[in-house]
């Protein structure tokens, strides 16, 4: 079992939780199954986050965990570690824009002073933490093209970073697998988990980008509808994502954010543009 970093959300590849629900407290924790396979121990939710049920599983959480109080714990539960985290991600930003709200509130009733709470906010939900980010241009496009946009990718690099503390980095990982891809012969197998890593870390930005702008009005629209009125969304991970596996050469190359910010509205690159870092 693995944790995100000062957050009570919890992943495991290990389908017996009841040994994980002895260490946790099991009357407060929510277990989400992300596998096909039964699960053994606690009350659970099955939950497809795979990558063509993504936006369904995403709807399911958000509203499981707005049922929730406070204090409840939540433990993914999947067949690798980079699909656990893809669920701890949500929940973790789910977890993160309450406190927002919470912290908005505080100023309403007098209890905090305004310019204090809003420093404390930016300082820590959106300044990014990371200077040694890699980018991608299918990443730096949709970025450019979403609601809160730019705080949805700053929240998901923080999250990514905090749930792949002590487990798999999946944006880290886009690089380590294409770096495997080039030593390896070029096989395809490790090239459909290269893209298939790029469209969890894609997915990440764009779901934390729903929660910054849906969030702290509680969720009037699914994700499932936002991304079918984001059309920009599905075509970015057919045209810039998903075309890779068909095609006969691979370009993957990120730098470092800091040499390549991501590009205005009216620069961003096509939704076909090869998924290469930003020049």
């Amino acid at each position: 079992m693995f944790q995100a970093k000062g957050c009570t959300v919890f992943g495991s590849t290990d389908k017996n939780v009841a040994p994980l629900l002895e260490k946790l407290d099991k009357e407060k924790t929510l277990v989400y199954n992300l596998t096909k396979d039964g699960v053994n121990g606690g009350v659970l939710t099955q939950v497809d986050l795979s990558l063509d049920k993504f936006s369904e599983g995403v709807d399911q959480i958000i509203s499981s965990l707005m049922k929730a109080d406070d204090h409840t714990l939540s433990l993914f539960v999947a067949d690798t570690q980079a699909e656990a985290i893809s669920g701890m991600v949500i929940a973790c930003a789910v977890r993160s824009v309450q406190t927002i709200v919470k912290m908005r509130a505080m100023v309403d009733e007098g209890i905090t002073e305004k310019d204090w709470t809003l420093a404390l906010i930016k300082k820590t939900f959106e300044t990014p933490v990371n200077d040694k980010i890699d980018c991608y241009d299918v990443v730096n496009n949709i970025v450019s093209k979403l609601p809160s946009g730019e705080l949805g990718k700053i929240m998901a690099d923080l999250l990514v970073d905090l749930c792949g503390d002590k487990a798999v980095n999946i944006r880290d990982n886009i690089k380590v697998l294409k770096e495997k891809f080039d030593k390896s012969g070029e096989s395809f197998d490790v090239k459909v988990e290269t893209v298939q890593m790029l469209e969890r870390y894609f997915n990440a930005v764009c779901v934390c980008s729903y929660i910054r702008a849906e969030g702290e009005g509680c969720y009037k629209k699914s994700f499932s509808d936002w991304c079918k009125d984001m059309e920009c969304v599905q075509s970015s991970k057919e045209n810039g994502i998903r075309f890779w596996r068909d095609m006969t050469f691979f370009s993957l190359a990120p730098v470092a954010a800091a040499a390549a910010p991501a590009p205005s509205a009216t620069e961003a690159p096509a939704a076909n543009a090869p998924v290469t870092a930003a020049a």
